[in-house]
């Protein structure tokens, strides 16, 4: 009953900083019998907006790209577009090159981006009098989580889980870290699922 509280306590710890430590005991023949899997939220990166130009035109609008970290548009992202002046709000969806095009009367306003896959995005803009403005907002995917496995001889101790989180957590957020650098090949070896 205590290792199960510990064990309790050590998964809702680690899950409040964003990651989670699981543990799944194998029953079989294998030289590595016990496994562990250890997921990271991927915080590496973070959404960005981008001016492309403004331009004097007609009529005063906005028209605004959505695409992810490769560059690609994302289709069926929701604007949600609030005057700051009066509150009055617009909603679109991006098209399938993750554009939208809108006319807007000169003012500042808030633009509200959200996705299921993405992070959510707000920034402040203002539409001057007769002109474009023309941006490209990158969204960033940290929805996603790594995931590392560990698989030792042996059941774990909470004090040797603790010390293959910290070693895992520390090297996770550096460059060219490999989590064998977190291994002792000979009792436990932590490796990157894919």
């Amino acid at each position: 009953m205590n290792r199960v509280i510990i064990f309790l306590f050590i998964l809702l710890s680690f899950s409040s900083c964003s990651q989670k430590w699981t543990f799944e005991e194998k029953q079989s023949n294998k030289e590595f019998p016990f496994h562990y899997t250890l997921s990271f939220k991927n915080t590496e990166d973070k959404s960005k907006i981008k001016l492309q130009k403004i331009e004097d035109t007609k009529d005063s609008k906005l028209l605004l790209q959505i695409v992810d970290n490769n560059i690609v548009g994302i289709p069926g992202v929701r604007i949600k577009i609030i005057s700051q002046i009066n509150q009055s709000t617009i909603d679109l969806n991006t098209n399938n090159d993750g554009k939208i095009s809108v006319k807007l009367e000169p003012g500042e306003y808030l633009i509200k981006v959200s996705s299921s896959s993405f992070d959510d995005f707000r920034s402040g803009i203002k539409i001057l009098k007769n002109s474009t403005l023309t941006l490209k907002i990158e969204l960033f995917n940290s929805k996603k989580f790594i995931r590392y496995v560990v698989h030792s001889k042996e059941k774990l101790s909470e004090k040797l889980q603790n010390q293959i989180f910290e070693c895992v957590k520390n090297g996770h957020y550096t460059m060219n870290f490999s989590p064998t650098e977190c291994s002792e090949s000979s009792f436990y070896k932590v490796f990157l699922e894919i």
